[in-house]
């Protein structure tokens, strides 16, 4: 046994590795968006329901895919087979061409997304408390969990 099948054989075993890792974290995503969509009659008091029901299924769709990549991964490193491979680093390859596309976009729109997310937070606290909002129970969830008021502090509500 050379120094290269020792390298081989311990590269093909952090591969297998790795994405089995990656397999299981996989099939958490593919889980919890399962149980959001399945737990989506808990919410009915937020607003826009719908936007829970699309990262639901936006949860289930990246599980699929990375469950299926992954086992691509897996199969490829542990049966030593090239098309498995070859078909796992051209998606990975395109996948990251996504992500740097993604990171490019928040940075060139940034100030626009956060904009937008200030605007609909403080829209609902100035909402928050006086019966028109059905966003209200969220509101308050969310501050008792984070032990916090407001958007900015609990000065957001002397501004009504």
């Amino acid at each position: 046994m050379g120094c290269q099948d020792l390298f081989e054989g311990t590269m093909r075993v952090i591969l297998f590795g790795l994405n089995f890792c990656t397999l299981l974290a996989g099939g958490v995503l593919l889980g919890c968006g399962v149980y959001v969509k399945m737990s989506v009659n808990e919410f009915t008091d937020v607003d826009d329901v719908s936007a829970i029901d699309i990262t639901a299924y936006f949860l289930i769709a990246l599980g699929c895919l990375v469950v299926v990549v992954s086992l691509f991964g897996c199969l490829g490193a542990c049966l030593q087979n090239h098309v498995l491979l070859a078909f796992y680093f051209a998606f990975m390859l395109i996948l990251l061409l996504l992500e740097i596309g993604a990171g490019i976009l928040y940075a060139v729109e940034r100030k626009e997304i956060e904009k937008q997310i200030d605007e609909a937070v403080k829209d609902t606290i100035e909402n928050f408390g006086d019966g028109t909002s059905s966003a209200d129970e969220a509101v308050e969830a969310i501050q008792v969990l984070l032990q916090c008021c407001g958007y900015q502090s609990k000065l957001d509500y002397k501004k009504k």
